[in-house]
């Protein structure tokens, strides 16, 4: 545990860097390409440093706090579907989420595809990813590991949102009555609508498939089957 404690700190330091003054500093000195490669490259490290201080921290596991049975692995890999699709949505939406960024929400005619579901189309599939498996790694370690990447994404969305509110004060208005963070809640409140015909079939039906590889690989890849 002391090792996986220790990577989640070096993963949160590298991300808070961005944010101090060590980040002019860097890059006056050896460019913006060289350090946003070398921030990439650690970033990458650590992840994977986490991951595997993870597995280790599971093979000294005292305390599990509950048993998972299968009617809660199923309505778990129902919600993973939901991440899935919505990671899928992102990566196709029409215009380029991961390209264009916040430039997209200029007012709320620019809520379109996946950004009906949700303004943060990126965070959700990573907070469901990590809620879900929270609920199915019940002991001290998964706790500590995927509860991390829980508060790293929804608290990743508010921050986002306050950071719209300031950079766009005259255009948050009209976005954020035309959106929500939390998925469907635009939709479900009438601000907003849901667009079978953005969506498609070819985006379900790749996510299905997706979730279907992921679900018979699983145990394979991180030594823990689902079912």
């Amino acid at each position: 545990m002391p090792e996986l404690i220790l990577s989640i700190a070096a993963f949160t330091a590298l991300h808070i860097i961005p944010s101090t003054r060590l980040r002019p500093w860097i890059i006056a000195r050896f460019g913006r390409t060289a350090f946003m490669i070398l921030l990439s490259v650690l970033s990458a490290i650590s992840f994977i440093w986490m991951w595997f201080a993870y597995k280790a921290a599971t093979h000294h596991v005292e305390t599990i706090f509950w048993v998972t049975h299968t009617p809660l692995r199923i309505f778990s890999a129902a919600i993973m579907y939901i991440a899935i699709l919505l990671a899928v949505w992102m990566v196709t939406n029409s215009p380029r989420v991961l390209i264009n960024g916040e430039h997209l929400l200029q007012d709320e005619n620019s809520i379109r595809g996946v950004l009906r579901i949700t303004r943060h189309p990126m965070m959700w599939p990573l907070a469901l990813w990590a809620m879900v498996h929270m609920l199915n790694n019940a002991d001290p370690a998964g706790f500590v590991y995927f509860g991390y990447f829980t508060f790293l994404a929804l608290f990743g969305t508010v921050m986002i949102d306050k950071r719209r509110k300031q950079h766009l004060p005259q255009r948050w208005a009209n976005i954020e009555s035309s959106s929500s963070n939390i998925p469907f809640g635009a939709i479900l409140s009438s601000r907003n609508h849901f667009s079978w015909a953005e969506m498609g079939w070819l985006r379900p039906l790749a996510a299905l498939i997706i979730w279907a590889a992921i679900i018979h690989f699983h145990a394979d890849f991180t030594g823990f089957p689902i079912f």
